[in-house]
């Protein structure tokens, strides 16, 4: 009989896509979310690997993104991967016309329904998780139209399709992961807006184009404290930035890290522990 481990990190609050995204490096097999549950798969586990993804764990601790975690091990006899997981995924609604489709599953959209289909491999934005979904229906009211668009850490792309398939007419759409520009190609290839959506790997730093009309960036405060000068350089004057990937008490550390920078607060929303910021760029 054949065995695998499984691995239950409990947190709290639960772990943003952007933050779990770490576990990839300690190579899992497979990875899935349940409410503040964070669970890693692995064929092989060795106690070596255990004690270093519970200093990463730590790590998050002192950096302020959790607060505590439980990590538990359990040795379960073996499944199929892939299809374990499959069963878990579902079409997601976010916002009031979006409906974000794994390439596996069957679904007739309602009249004026926009459809993102996604390829889910080991990139985030899938639509599972409140800061995506809150900052997609954000672009509904912001992103449509636009001329330039910038999706900062963008995991799937799922915001540069979202704001192009409501009338915007460029983006790029960059990460730091090679899984990300891998997934990004293939999900707007899916989506048939290969030709209006470019996806790069590089920093925030590397982006030579300027004048976004739009910014938008899912990731966690520090980061997002961190690159929001890069940010600002390339905003085109009167713009509009939103800010995902953070909680509640967030707001009140990286507002006033925005504001000095030019940006005034003009919309936000919130889901659960969640919320996302929208600034308008006033220099």
């Amino acid at each position: 009989m054949k065995y695998f481990f499984q691995i239950d990190i409990v947190t709290d609050p639960p772990l943003s896509d952007e933050s779990a995204a770490v576990f990839w490096m300690y190579e899992p097999d497979g990875i899935n979310f349940e409410n503040n549950t964070t669970r890693l798969f692995f064929s092989e586990l060795s106690d070596q690997k255990i004690e270093s993804i519970k200093v990463e764990l730590n790590l998050l601790v002192d950096s302020g993104v959790i607060e505590k975690f439980d990590l538990s091990v359990a040795k379960e006899e073996q499944i199929n991967w892939n299809e374990e997981w499959q069963k878990g995924l579902k079409v997601l609604k976010a916002g009031t016309k979006f409906a974000i489709k794994p390439t596996f599953v069957d679904y007739e959209p309602s009249e004026g329904e926009i459809v993102i289909e996604i390829d889910p491999k080991m990139s985030f934005g899938t639509g599972e998780h409140e800061t995506t979904q809150l900052i997609l229906g954000l672009l509904e009211k912001y992103g449509n139209n636009r001329d330039f668009v910038l999706d900062a850490g963008a995991g799937t792309a799922i915001l540069a399709i979202g704001a192009i398939k409501l009338g915007s007419k460029r983006a790029i759409a960059f990460d730091n992961d090679d899984w990300c520009l891998e997934n990004g190609i293939e999900n707007v290839k899916l989506n048939n807006v290969q030709d209006v959506v470019e996806i790069r790997i590089c920093e925030t730093k590397d982006i030579p184009e300027k004048d976004f009309d739009l910014i938008v960036a899912n990731i966690q405060r520090d980061v997002l404290m961190a690159i929001a000068a890069d940010l600002e350089a390339r905003q085109k004057p009167g713009g509009t930035l939103i800010l995902s990937g953070l909680l509640i008490n967030d707001e009140e550390i990286i507002l006033p890290v925005y504001e000095s920078i030019g940006y005034k607060l003009i919309d936000k929303a919130g889901k659960n522990e969640w919320i996302s910021l929208v600034f308008e760029y006033t220099q």
